[in-house]
């Protein structure tokens, strides 16, 4: 009974011993972990201090998100209203210039209309033109064969002229002729007989010997004078027509 109680006992013992060393291992386990629950104690104090660090300056980064979120988003909408403002005022530009480029296709159509009619009306003033060339070139000649007329007529109302100059101063002479023989005869007749009129108007008739070439010399002359008076007058009608042909060309 002693053995199996010593046995016991032992056994006793030993399950004591390993219970104590047990203890103790899980005291030194527990010191173990509470040291190492101080040191995280410690870390998750200062990793807590820093996350409340970090979040007090992400509150103040929320605020200033915030605000700059108004900010932007005030400008956001003004921008927005100055969009539509603008995209409005596009429309309407928009609008005015195509209204203004439908203006601009009719005007150019009534331009293109108008440079038709112009352009016509160049050609038909080319053609005026052309015809008053011609025209001018024909009164031209004219004007050229009127000079030449003009030229012959003067010429021959200069020799006419002329000619009349020499018959006036034959039939000077031939008056001075008369006169001296007038004059003799009277010298040699003292005391002239007294003369009726019938004898006096025998002595201016023809029956005298010098009436007949006087009479022949009067005829001359007035043919002379009517040719003169009958070249005048052309000369004259010839100088009107030139001035007329000439005032139409300066005027053309």
């Amino acid at each position: 009974v002693d053995g199996v109680e010593g046995e016991e006992a032992r056994d006793w013992r030993q399950l004591y011993e390993e219970k104590c060393a047990e203890l103790k291992e899980l005291d030194e386990t527990l010191q173990e972990f509470s040291e190492s629950s101080k040191a995280l104690e410690a870390d998750l104090e200062t990793e807590l201090k820093q996350k409340e660090a970090e979040l007090v300056a992400a509150r103040k980064q929320l605020e200033v998100l915030r605000f700059e979120h108004s900010s932007l988003l005030e400008k956001h909408v003004s921008a927005s209203r100055e969009a539509e403002q603008m995209q409005t005022q596009l429309q309407e530009d928009v609008a005015k210039l195509r209204a203004e480029a439908e203006e601009h296709h009719k005007a150019r159509n009534v331009l293109e209309i108008e440079n038709d009619e112009l352009q016509q009306r160049l050609r038909s003033a080319e053609d005026l033109g052309q015809d008053l060339t011609r025209q001018l070139d024909r009164i031209a000649e004219e004007n050229e064969w009127l000079h030449g007329e003009a030229e012959d007529a003067k010429n021959s109302g200069e020799e006419t002229a002329q000619r009349l100059r020499e018959e006036i101063a034959e039939l000077k002479a031939e008056i001075m002729a008369l006169k001296m023989t007038r004059q003799r005869q009277s010298a040699v007749v003292s005391t002239p007989p007294v003369e009726s009129p019938e004898s006096s108007s025998d002595c201016d008739s023809p029956s005298s010997p010098l009436l007949p070439h006087g009479t022949l010399r009067s005829k001359f002359t007035r043919q002379t004078l009517y040719f003169i008076i009958a070249t005048l007058s052309a000369l004259t009608v010839l100088c009107l027509i030139a001035c007329i042909c000439l005032v139409f060309v300066v005027a053309s």
